[in-house]
C-alpha cells in the first residue's frame, strides 16, 4: 500500500481514470505523467506528487 502526497495544491485537482494489469507503479506514473505535467518521487512507500 503506498500513501499519496501533493506537494503543490493544484495537483489534487488532477483526475486519472486508467487500468494498469501488468505496469509496475513506476510504469504506472510514467504513462499518467504523459497526459499530465508533473513529477514523482518514491520514498519508501510514500509516492509525492510535484508540480
Amino acid at each position: 500500500m503506498f500513501l499519496n502526497q501533493f506537494k503543490n495544491e493544484e495537483l489534487k485537482t488532477l483526475g486519472f481514470t486508467a487500468v494498469f494489469k501488468r505496469e509496475t507503479l513506476g510504469r504506472a506514473l510514467k504513462a499518467m505523467r504523459l497526459t499530465e505535467d508533473f513529477n514523482y518521487e518514491k520514498r519508501d512507500s510514500v509516492i509525492c506528487i510535484l508540480k
